[in-house]
């Protein structure tokens, strides 16, 4: 039986976002270097053409999440919880948390979970003390890593309740 390689492509978009979908974090290189290496040979596929949809589904995932928050920020604004000042400065510092995280992700995963913690202790209270400083809400600061919206993707808590 001949398995034609352009059905594979997207069968193996589904393997992503299936796997997405289950847990598994593809904004790690390194992981989503290892499902490129891996959907490229299970199924014979351009190991390149495989890390392009992956990387492209992650950045997919960046935007509509970023949108999502932008849009959750609106919302606040329209409903008089926040100015629209604050929710430039609250888009201007977590555009900065979200470079300083990426920059300092690889020395993040070398610390003991005990240091991990620490640091993000450290994290929630420098945020806390953003927001006293700056006038802002608690809780519309939300650190984001990869785009997931809470929990472990880098987001402490949820978003406050904007309705």
């Amino acid at each position: 039986m001949q398995i034609n390689k352009k059905i594979l492509l997207p069968i193996g978009i589904a393997v992503v976002g299936a796997a997405t979908l289950g847990g598994v974090a593809l904004a790690n290189a390194t992981n989503s270097q290892s499902l490129a290496d891996t959907l490229a040979q299970r199924f014979n596929l351009n190991k390149s053409d495989v890390q392009k949809v992956i990387d492209e589904h992650r950045d997919d995932k960046k935007e509509a999440h970023q949108q999502r928050y932008e849009d959750m920020l609106q919302k606040a604004v329209d409903s008089n919880k926040l100015t629209a000042e604050q929710r430039d400065k609250i888009l201007a510092k977590h555009e900065e948390l979200v470079s300083q995280m990426e920059a300092n992700k690889d020395s993040f995963r070398d610390k003991t979970p005990d240091e991990r913690k620490a640091a993000k202790d450290k994290l929630k209270a420098d945020i806390e003390q953003w927001e006293k400083d700056n006038n802002i809400p608690s809780g519309y600061l939300k650190p984001m890593g990869h785009g997931g919206p809470r929990g472990h993707h880098g987001m402490m808590g949820g978003a406050p309740d904007v309705n």
